[in-house]
């Protein structure tokens, strides 16, 4: 299903790529270094491409999460993603945009450590624009190699998401205090401990007693463009969207519930539709 999504989103905002022409420069191009590192002139300048997928793909993820609205990577590969034309070269392109993107979203999805990334990373953004270039070096062995290499620019620019970098670190700051004061287990009496299933349960009273429905972002009376309309898509309009328009500050307020577990007293502080609380 995310491979088909990715295809689509990749096929709707393609623009037409081209050929950047190569030419020898002093030094004999295209070369491989000692690091692995791949060369080739596009109009008379040397531009480097990493060829390590792994790299690529934690690149990508560092920017997605620091909210940069413009990536830009150079990428060199000697297998699966070949072309030796235009038309080539789309074929070859939107495949490995696709990977990327599958691998971005997949890696360590269920770590803890990673809770920003995979789907919800994924999730939080909105829309983007891509632009690439192919390079004549294409299907040319390096020295350095014993086979052929396929360059890329692979550059999305335009990226816009439902929740911006400062957001994302109040949410994480809130997230720490949430599970510090209400799922952490009481040292001084074991019997007392949370089970799994107690912290779990806490977490999702939480989140419906703490959100509620932004009825008026689902009857499209925000522009998609507007902050209201972000806001109720992400994650901080769960937790705060409704303090926003109220002009409050997030109340943290305890009580015990019957079971004598912690949950925040006040209700209805977070206002988000379905992309939001989920």
């Amino acid at each position: 299903m995310k491979k088909r999504l990715f295809a689509a989103f990749i096929a709707f905002i393609m623009v037409m790529c081209s050929f950047a022409p190569v030419s020898a420069y002093g030094v004999d191009y295209p070369y491989i270094d000692e690091n692995g590192t791949y060369y080739c002139l596009s109009n008379g300048d040397p531009f480097s491409f990493s060829t390590d997928y792994d790299s690529m793909v934690d690149y990508f993820i560092t920017h997605l999460k620091a909210r940069d609205s413009s990536i830009t990577y150079y990428f060199a590969t000697d297998e699966k993603y070949t072309y030796s034309d235009n038309y080539e070269f789309k074929d070859s392109f939107v495949m490995l945009l696709n990977d990327v993107l599958q691998s971005v979203f997949t890696k360590n999805a269920n770590n803890p450590d990673n809770a920003n990334g995979g789907d919800y990373l994924l999730k939080s953004i909105k829309s983007f624009k891509m632009t690439n270039y192919a390079y004549s070096s294409a299907g040319k062995v390096p020295q350095g190699a014993s086979k052929a290499y396929y360059p890329f620019m692979i550059k999305l620019y335009d990226i816009e998401y439902y929740s911006t970098a400062a957001q994302e670190n109040e949410i994480a700051s809130m997230c720490d205090y949430f599970s510090e004061n209400f799922l952490n287990d009481d040292p001084a009496t074991a019997e007392d401990d949370i089970t799994p299933y107690e912290k779990v349960k806490t977490i999702y009273d939480f989140v419906v007693r703490n959100c509620t429905y932004d009825d008026d972002v689902y009857n499209k009376k925000f522009d998609i463009s507007s902050s209201r309309y972000n806001v109720a898509h992400s994650a901080y309009g769960a937790l705060v969207g409704n303090n926003l328009l109220e002009g409050k500050n997030y109340d943290w307020t305890i009580k015990q519930a019957i079971t004598g577990q912690k949950v925040i007293d006040l209700a209805d502080q977070g206002m988000a539709v379905c992309e939001g609380y989920a």
